[in-house]
């Protein structure tokens, strides 16, 4: 018969687990936060821009349309689930697309476009939240500075979001689209090593 004080002992040695018996691992300290792994503040497209109404000529006639206005960064999550991750990086990548699109360009921008194609949440990293999506969304209509009238077909693209209790991570995953499911979860890039802080709570 096997002594049970040398499994206890071998127990004790290697760190077993008992079903049943509480792990005393800090996860926090196997798995460092979001606002730990960066440095700065965050980093993301933005300015406060309201619509206005331009004139611009096409094809000899005088045409007037409204620009697009900015809209808001969502508010952080009150508790970082699955659920509650995926329905905050939607409702933030929508407003990023709009910032990229009106803040960064002279051009007055007419239409945004943003429509989630798929989303995926991959296995989390501890208290990590790592939502994969899908996305198609741009400036598809504006007016160029020398008043011209342009109109741009929209492609679909990846992105990868990072979120926790303490902030989001982001990183561009452009080639998604060209990949089955599976492949694309495999060559996922990693938004706390590849990417960007663009979001601190509070």
């Amino acid at each position: 018969m096997i002594d049970r004080r040398k499994i206890l002992s071998l127990i004790a040695t290697f760190g077993m687990t008992i079903p049943g018996c509480l792990q005393t691992d800090n996860v926090s300290d196997s798995h460092p936060t979001i606002a730990d792994q960066f440095e700065g503040e965050p980093n993301r497209p933005e300015c406060d821009r309201d619509p206005k109404t331009i004139e611009f000529d096409q094809g000899g006639q005088s045409l007037k349309a409204q620009t697009v206005g900015t809209i808001p960064y969502p508010e952080p999550p009150s508790t970082v689930t699955d659920d509650s991750a995926v329905e905050y990086v939607t409702d933030f990548e929508g407003a990023y697309v709009h910032h990229r699109a009106i803040c960064t360009s002279s051009d007055h921008i007419l239409r945004v476009e943003y429509s989630v194609r798929e989303t995926t949440v991959i296995d989390r990293a501890g208290p990590i939240s790592i939502v994969m999506l899908l996305v198609t969304g741009g400036a598809s209509e504006g007016v160029s500075d020398d008043g011209s009238h342009w109109v741009a077909e929209m492609g679909t693209d990846g992105v990868v979001y990072a979120v926790d209790e303490t902030g989001a991570a982001r990183v561009d995953y452009p080639e998604a689209a060209q990949y089955e499911k599976q492949e694309r979860r495999d060559q996922m890039p990693d938004p706390l090593t590849e990417g960007t802080l663009v979001a601190v709570f509070a």
